[in-house]
């Protein structure tokens, strides 16, 4: 892993040195090499005077590429300006506004791109983009604009955010709906457009005509994944690897299937199925801290330098869940996990079960038994994603509260107890 280090602020050019509060700068561990076209940083969320600091940082460490400055529709003479007096091959985008639509943000990016392919020259430009910017420049292709080669997304939320995003959308949605004099929210105007943006954020299902997310499934259709394939020379995401729900505020969290990821982009989310797809670990491997992640930058440092050709090293996923999948596993998690504990509640009050604790009992039996088998056999074949050991643990953990749902069955208080209980914190622990 390179090292982190901050950087004296007087090595850092003025504008990144007079962010507020600093952000957290990582050296490369030797200055990166001259990048073969000139390189847009758009940030996500909330537009920023100069986005993504750190890339920035990263990129120009060393003097061979250098920040050319920021553009926005207000300024273009002003950009243009600095560009014709220092140079430079590095851009950042500021929008207009500060939470605009998908829609209205892709046609800045269209002003942008084509105001540094005039100013450098440049036929194609390379795009590094993060959270809702990424999806903006995807928004930005789909609209049939070209001028960009190879796009690297930070934590893109591709197929939306779980139970979050569609809180937004809900929030959003009743906000318009009840013309409520709310004029602002954490310091983004309450308009038409930003209600628009928290909109687009649900998760992107299909059940036949109905769709979760309209603008989403614009994105991810086959058509519009396969023109992405053809005008992009490459398609990178980086993100977040395999974090459980509450893993910081609950030791190692909950092991739900749905939100496993950066914290706010689930892994099956961020991922697509025509881009390249790396995943990172560690302390900064939070949404808001993968942008600073020492592996995280270098590899979207040598996607730029390669020329969309990065090395698929152990960070590579080849593959991940889709949604379907991973609702479906979430709805058998959820059910088995209620299952077992009602059936542990019983057992530890030490009343025998009816009927319908005697189908929960059977139900949190199987589906700990199929899990723990699934689970094996990622052992035996060396495929565990936490190792062989955890998985070996995990897998009898599943093995006990299977044991225990039926020793709940059979009348067995306590041992049921101890084996669900015990079974529970190995799974949990090991996840």
């Amino acid at each position: 892993m390179a090292p982190e280090a901050k950087a004296p602020l007087q090595e850092l050019d003025p504008r990144i040195a007079a962010i507020e509060p600093p952000p957290h700068l990582v050296d490369p561990p030797q200055p990166v090499g001259p990048l073969p076209r000139p390189v847009l940083l758009i940030a996500g969320g909330k537009s920023k005077d100069v986005g993504l600091p750190e890339s920035i940082h990263y990129l120009t460490s060393g003097g061979n590429n250098k920040f050319a400055g920021v553009f926005g529709i207000d300024r273009k003479e002003e950009l243009e300006r600095e560009y014709r007096q220092n140079g430079g091959n590095v851009f950042t985008l500021r929008y207009s506004k500060a939470f605009n639509s998908f829609d209205q943000n892709a046609k800045e990016i269209k002003q942008a791109v084509d105001e540094i392919r005039r100013l450098t020259g440049a036929d194609e430009i390379d795009v590094v983009a993060e959270c809702k910017g990424a999806m903006e420049a995807r928004e930005y292709l789909r609209e049939g604009h070209d001028g960009i080669r190879n796009l690297v997304m930070f934590v893109p939320p591709n197929h939306g955010l779980t139970l979050g995003g569609d809180l937004l959308k809900g929030v959003a949605r009743l906000l318009d709906r009840l013309n409520l004099p709310v004029e602002s929210i954490a310091g983004y105007p309450m308009d038409k457009e930003t209600l628009k943006a928290l909109g687009s954020f649900s998760t992107d299902w299909s059940l036949g005509p109905l769709r979760g997310n309209k603008v989403l499934h614009a994105l991810n259709t086959p058509e519009n994944r396969a023109r992405e394939s053809e005008v992009l020379n490459s398609l990178t995401v980086i993100s977040g690897k395999g974090k459980n729900l509450l893993a910081k505020q609950l030791g190692p969290g909950l092991p739900t299937p749905l939100n496993q990821g950066d914290h706010a982009i689930p892994t099956w989310s961020a991922f697509l199925s025509h881009a390249d797809n790396f995943f990172y670990e560690g302390d900064r491997a939070h949404h808001g801290d993968v942008k600073s992640h020492p592996d995280a930058l270098a590899k979207m440092a040598e996607t730029l330098l390669s020329d969309g050709n990065p090395v698929k090293d152990e960070a590579f996923h080849e593959s991940a869940p889709g949604i379907g999948q991973v609702m479906r596993r979430a709805a058998a998690w959820t059910t088995s996990a209620a299952s077992r504990l009602h059936v542990g509640l019983q057992a530890l009050q030490g009343a025998l079960l009816g009927p319908a604790g005697l189908v929960l009992g059977g139900l949190g039996a199987g589906v700990a038994a199929l899990d723990g088998s699934r689970q094996l056999v990622s052992v035996v074949r060396d495929t565990a994603p936490q190792g062989r050991v955890k998985a070996s643990i995990g897998s009898l953990g599943k093995f006990a509260q299977a044991a225990g749902c039926v020793a709940a069955m059979a009348g067995l208080g306590l041992p049921a107890v101890g084996l669900i209980a015990g079974g529970l914190l190995a799974s949990t622990l090991t996840a």
